[in-house]
């Protein structure tokens, strides 16, 4: 049985992990330079948490992705964070949605939050960030749909 489940893991690892890169558009906030960003990385996935990972050295970076339902959560891991800030920004399609970060995880475990559509974050530690983008549950809106987070160490 054990050698069941070592076989059938990585079937389920390759199922969600599917990224293509394209060139992209700049995107505009007076508080985040987006102006550096040169890929943009699509992501699409029926899960109920999208797992997106990316490296540090790789930043400036764009990520697209689509919301299909309502409880759908994002966790964008970013690996070997070795500066003191960093700052992302959600773009999204549509009037009325309900998208945030919601929170951020440090390297130690704990974590930090509530935000809104931008983050600047003074880091304090060297290792693995993840964001978390997801609904506000005080507000009205709908958290389905497209939406872009653009992810930089200032």
């Amino acid at each position: 049985m054990k050698y069941l489940l070592l076989l059938a893991l990585p079937i389920f690892y390759s199922c969600g992990n599917s990224q293509s890169a394209q060139k992209t558009s700049v995107l505009s906030n007076p508080k985040i330079d987006m102006t550096t960003t040169d890929t943009l990385t699509r992501i699409n996935n029926k899960d109920s948490i999208i797992h997106i990972k990316i490296n540090a050295h790789d930043l400036p970076k764009t990520i697209a992705f689509s919301i299909l339902y309502r409880y759908q959560k994002v966790y964008v891991e970013i690996s070997a964070v070795h500066s003191h800030k960093i700052a992302a920004q959600l773009e999204v399609e549509g009037k009325n949605r309900n998208i945030r970060f919601n929170q951020i995880k440090m390297p130690d475990g704990s974590s930090d939050g509530p935000f809104g559509r931008s983050i600047v974050y003074t880091t304090r530690q060297k290792g693995n960030y993840t964001l978390i983008i997801g609904k506000d549950n005080m507000a009205d809106g709908t958290l389905a749909g497209e939406a872009k987070v653009f992810i930089s160490l200032p």
